[in-house]
């Protein structure tokens, strides 16, 4: 996940969704032999009330890389809010009241029922994409640029 919001996320988000090219939906499976990634999705998503989504992703994911996946503080996210100037008060009662739960389990069941078990997992026209052999970042893209092409000829 991390290599993924690093090298192509922000190209993806900025090249192409943002200038119409392509529809994004961004779901949440938080792995669970992760020990922050549900804590980490929920927190994300009280930082997405306040649009600060990819601000508080960009600095999470920093954060997990630094601490090379060991458990991240509640303090350490509050921090998080609080850098990139989120009302903390109102992050940490998203948090604490666990707002978006439901949203969070919801995505995971709606990822089981599709036999989804890694992330990220991309799909291109409603089928998954194999990123197995993808050279990420330079293959990744030519198959998007191909799949808008087809798109546009159809």
């Amino acid at each position: 996940c991390i290599s993924f919001e690093w090298n192509i996320w922000k190209y993806l988000l900025e090249d192409y969704a943002l200038k119409n090219k392509i529809w994004l939906t961004y779901k949440m499976f938080p792995l669970s032999f992760h020990q922050n990634a549900e804590i980490d999705a929920l927190s994300a998503l009280c930082s997405y009330k306040q649009w600060k989504y990819i601000e508080f992703a960009e600095k999470m994911y920093q954060l997990e890389w630094e601490k090379k996946w060991w458990d991240v503080s509640f303090k350490e996210r509050l921090d998080i809010a609080n850098f990139i100037w989120l009302n903390t008060s109102d992050f940490a009662t998203c948090v604490n009241e666990n707002n978006y739960l439901d949203k969070i389990k919801s995505d995971i069941s709606e990822w089981e029922n599709d036999k989804i078990t890694w992330t990220p997992s991309i799909f291109i026209n409603w089928t998954i994409l194999d990123l197995s052999w993808i050279k990420w970042k330079e293959d990744f893209f030519k198959i998007i640029d191909n799949q808008i092409s087809l798109w546009k000829q159809n």
